[in-house]
């Protein structure tokens, strides 16, 4: 039994390269704009602690 439209892309998979991009831009756009917001801000304060401790793990 054959499932057509978005869903059934997601649960069998894009069937080419268009149906891959249309899938990833709809999640994307389920992203809420202030979560991107957020990893944007935290993103310098992340990347000092990764260089402070030369690559080892943080607390993160």
């Amino acid at each position: 039994k054959s499932v057509e439209g978005a869903e059934g892309a997601k649960r069998n998979g894009p069937r080419n390269l268009n149906d891959l991009e249309r899938i990833c831009k709809e999640e994307w756009d389920k992203i809420p704009p202030g979560k991107c917001a957020n990893l944007v801000a935290i993103y310098k304060k992340r990347l000092t602690s990764v260089i402070a401790n030369k690559g080892f793990a943080t607390k993160y």
